[in-house]
């Protein structure tokens, strides 16, 4: 209930608009490739494995997102803000779906 009221709160919507903007906007999939990379907690070679791309794609994707977030997601604090502004987005689009959904039935 806690993390449903940050992901629907201005706040809350702003942090996870800051941080995953960078990751959509640029081209190469970049978000997918952080969020592999931290759901497979930070194991480089699981991350490229789950992607199906060699390990060399898979570094130059993470440099890459870091550069575009200005942080370095090697960084386990990093890691930690980009999961909870993944969830957070995925939160609020899910209650703004539900919301839709009943309010059209």
């Amino acid at each position: 209930v806690v993390l449903l009221d940050l992901a629907l709160s201005r706040e809350g919507r702003a942090f996870a608009t800051e941080l995953l903007t960078p990751l959509r906007e640029e081209t190469g999939d970049l978000e997918d490739a952080a969020k592999t990379y931290i759901e497979d907690g930070g194991n480089l070679t699981q991350a490229s494995r789950d992607l199906n791309v060699h390990r060399n794609t898979m570094l130059y994707k993470l440099d890459r997102a870091s550069k575009a977030i200005a942080q370095d997601l090697r960084d386990p604090e990093t890691q930690f803000s980009l999961w909870l502004a993944m969830k957070l987005d995925l939160l609020a689009e899910t209650a703004d779906n539900a919301d839709r959904a009943v309010d059209a039935g």
